[in-house]
């Protein structure tokens, strides 16, 4: 028993070391898995944006089309009121 008491520094220094390495690596843990949810809740928004991007592509191509159709109506209009085109 004399030996604890000549060593107790010295054990008390290396269960301390101990229990600090054992609290960081759980620290390390539970951030891991923080950061786990974190990425996985970016690609559900990651995926969303793509969705949102892709219904944006759709509309901006039938804009365009809208607008190459309009354009040739306006062609058209535009004939008809110099005489030319519709009329025999």
């Amino acid at each position: 028993m004399e030996w604890v008491f000549e060593h107790f520094n010295s054990i008390t220094q290396a269960v301390s070391i101990a229990a600090g390495v054992i609290g960081f690596f759980y620290y390390l843990r539970i951030q891991l898995t923080h950061l786990q949810a974190d990425v996985q809740q970016i690609k559900e928004q990651q995926k969303l944006l793509m969705d949102s991007l892709k219904q944006l592509n759709t509309i901006l191509t039938q804009i365009a089309v809208q607008d190459a159709r309009i354009n040739m109506i306006e062609k058209d209009i535009d004939e008809l009121r110099h005489r030319k085109g519709f009329i025999d």
